[in-house]
């Protein structure tokens, strides 16, 4: 990972990235009309395309030649906290699947009610 001493931004080569948050390169969705943007690739010299990370809400600048991710100050807190939150829903929804219908919703709400406050 290099940093840029100016703007806090920092480079991730290839896998780097998914190697601290969990990401593979795969996972990123770099269509061929994905927006380019005036930064270059310090490797490849090419435009980065600009593509949403996985499970958040945050843009990326991503190389599709060789991989490379640009993240800007702050972006990699912000992905991070974003897809920690992102796996806690869906640790919650796995615990507590949907209700198929009315009778079963309302069971289901009473188990917790009843855990709540008789403390079972």
């Amino acid at each position: 990972m290099d940093i840029c001493p100016d703007c806090k931004g920092g480079w991730f080569d290839g896998q780097e990235l998914a190697e601290v948050l969990s990401c593979a390169l795969d996972e990123l969705d770099i269509a061929g009309n994905a927006e380019r943007t005036s930064c270059v690739c310090p490797k490849c010299f090419v435009p980065l395309a600009r593509v949403d990370y996985p499970e958040t809400d945050v843009e990326v600048d991503v190389c599709d030649r060789c991989g490379g991710i640009w993240l800007d100050s702050g972006e990699f807190k912000t992905i991070n906290r974003q897809r920690a939150a992102f796996q806690d829903r869906m640790k919650f929804y796995e615990d507590h699947p949907r209700p198929e219908n009315l009778k079963e919703a309302v069971v289901q709400f009473i188990d917790r009610m009843v855990v709540k406050y008789a403390g079972i």
